[in-house]
């Protein structure tokens, strides 16, 4: 936010592969999280003062934390995080600064968490969590004991889906996979016995390539947005294809370098509020808000010309932190 890049004076170590970030305003102060691949987890406070992080990972005896591995990070509220390691889910309280790990003793399917999701019914009564794990998806309703969704499912779950709206619930929760994309009606977890995994067959022939990083789901405007490895796929009208084995054509479009984006390798999506779509690139950054051309946003133009904005074009990660507030990851 405003400009403020955190390098390697402030980290341990700048190169950001995979990661998890999240920041928010807690009685004026504002906390910031990363989990690194291979260093652990970093918090501090008002990065943009310049103050140092302090590391927590199995080796410092002053600040323990049971992983080197953080996947995600997921805010419950002002006062808790869910944080998703290799060796297990991090329930963290920052009042008190401890946490609780909970494991495959506590129902989860493995320790292995790629990432949380925080769901709620179409009138917000009923609430629960959802979790990818290496070996299938699991449902909490706390977040503490935990059972599987769906045996039958056996992709590996990468992602989540996002919406344009802040803090709103999907009743539409799509899953990206190492297959394709998986999806949940979450009104049916919450309120039946049914708790189904269902293959969005009809995208499968259209996908850029199934290394799926990111999806974003324009709820007003029915439009699925999915980052690959292979360019950014959007489908239109999507909620007439959940029970279908093909899309229309015209409902269909695949972006790439070679057609407005700046580069083809998309590691992230988001939707903004006014609905305009920002994808994170092997190349930059890219926005559009009409799906036919699309503005770099790499650089910023002055009179003394085009300045850069990101100390590197690799960005791993759009991270929302307030209803209009991105902290972009990059490498």
């Amino acid at each position: 936010s405003g400009g403020t890049i955190i390098d390697e004076s402030n980290l341990i170590s700048d190169k950001i592969i995979k990661c998890a970030g999240y920041g928010f305003v807690k009685e004026g102060i504002d906390y910031c999280m990363f989990g690194l691949t291979g260093k652990g987890l970093a918090i501090g406070t008002d990065p943009g003062k310049d103050l140092e992080y302090e590391w927590r990972n199995p080796e410092n005896d002053n600040h323990p934390f049971p992983s080197y591995y953080v996947n995600d990070i997921l805010t419950v509220d002002t006062n808790t995080a869910f944080i998703s390691t290799n060796n297990g889910l991090v329930i963290y309280k920052f009042d008190t600064d401890s946490y609780t790990l909970c494991d495959t003793s506590y129902g989860l399917p493995s320790n292995e968490i790629i990432s949380i999701a925080k769901v709620s019914d179409a009138f917000e009564e009923k609430t629960g969590f959802i979790a990818l794990t290496s070996k299938g998806i699991a449902y909490s309703p706390t977040g503490e004991r935990w059972t599987n969704i769906d045996l039958s499912f056996n992709a590996t779950p990468t992602c989540f889906s996002s919406t344009n709206f802040f803090n709103t619930p999907q009743n539409v929760l799509f899953i990206g996979t190492t297959n394709g994309i998986y999806y949940i009606f979450v009104d049916e977890l919450l309120n039946s016995s049914t708790r189904k995994v269902y293959h969005l067959n009809s995208i499968s022939d259209v996908l850029p390539s199934n290394y799926i990083y990111g999806i974003a789901h324009d709820i007003t405007n029915d439009i699925l947005s999915i980052a690959t490895t292979g360019g950014a796929l959007v489908i239109k009208n999507i909620s007439n294809y959940m029970n279908t084995n093909s899309v229309n054509e015209e409902d269909v479009l695949v972006f790439t370098n070679r057609n407005g984006l700046v580069g083809t390798s998309c590691y992230s999506v988001a939707y903004t509020i006014d609905n305009k779509l920002i994808l994170g690139t092997a190349n930059g950054l890219s926005i559009t808000s009409n799906y036919s051309s699309f503005q770099s946003l790499t650089t910023s133009s002055n009179e003394l010309g085009g300045t850069d904005l990101l100390s590197s074009h690799i960005c791993n990660r759009i991270v929302r932190k307030t209803k209009n507030t991105y902290t972009i990851i990059h490498g």
